[in-house]
């Protein structure tokens, strides 16, 4: 088995949100989602489950653990800065997360990868 870091699964290319979208570190509610897609919630979710194949809680975190992987390959910034910037809300989540989708803590995952 290969030392190199593993990347997590990346959500479809069609729905990566953009590196920059300005809402990504803020709260996703699925009354949001559900009135911007015309949808009850419970509806909502449930089509997006069956597209996407994972619920929605399961894709933003995807996506925040995929950003934090980018951050840490390709900055400087330190861990705390990190799981900021990729809108985790405890540092303690984001270890939670990164470690269990990479394998490893996100220090051993910058420094392998780098």
């Amino acid at each position: 088995m290969s030392d190199a870091p593993r990347a997590v699964d990346q959500p479809p290319a069609g729905l990566r949100p953009p590196a920059a979208a300005p809402h990504r570190r803020s709260r996703l509610r699925i009354a949001d989602v559900a009135a911007a897609v015309h949808l009850t919630p419970s509806h909502a979710m449930t089509v997006f489950r069956r597209t996407v194949g994972v619920t929605l809680g399961q894709y933003v975190t995807m996506c925040r653990v995929a950003e934090a992987q980018r951050l840490l390959l390709t900055t400087s910034l330190r861990v705390t800065e990190i799981a900021e910037e990729a809108g985790f809300g405890s540092l303690s989540s984001f270890y939670e997360h990164v470690s269990s989708a990479c394998g490893m803590t996100p220090r051993e995952y910058r420094r392998q990868g780098r």
